[in-house]
């Protein structure tokens, strides 16, 4: 053994043992476990607060992007597609939104909100 070190020290550290303290590291994770909740009820509390997009809005929208894309087709169609349209978006929205829940209904409405065109709403 080299001369003034003792057994069980470790070379570099001034012979001081490197042992973290179980309780530190158990403490450590339920922190960042807690941080995690809160941030996930955060967002749950904040859809659930201010809530999604009203189905009218998203059905504007779509109306508007339907009109958009069917530019230069034969009038009496869209007039015939987009009554189509205007007569069960509402109900089937308002239905998207009982059975899925919120969270998913505003995931979906953003998604059709954030749609350049009819086809990129429709995928949503």
């Amino acid at each position: 053994m080299a001369e003034g070190t003792e057994p069980g020290a470790q070379p570099g550290r001034g012979g001081v043992e490197d042992t973290r303290d179980p309780a530190f590291v158990v403490l450590k994770f339920a922190g960042l476990f807690a941080l995690v909740c809160l941030l996930c009820l955060g967002v749950a509390g904040a859809v659930l607060t201010f809530g999604p997009p009203k189905p009218a809005e998203v059905c504007a929208h779509k109306l508007k992007l339907a009109t958009a894309d069917t530019e230069g087709q034969d009038p009496e169609t869209v007039a015939l597609m987009l009554d189509n349209l205007r007569m069960g978006c509402v109900k089937e929205k308002q239905r998207r939104l009982q059975l899925r829940g919120k969270i998913a209904y505003w995931r979906y409405a953003s998604c059709v909100l954030a749609a350049d065109n009819y086809d990129a709403s429709e995928r949503c």
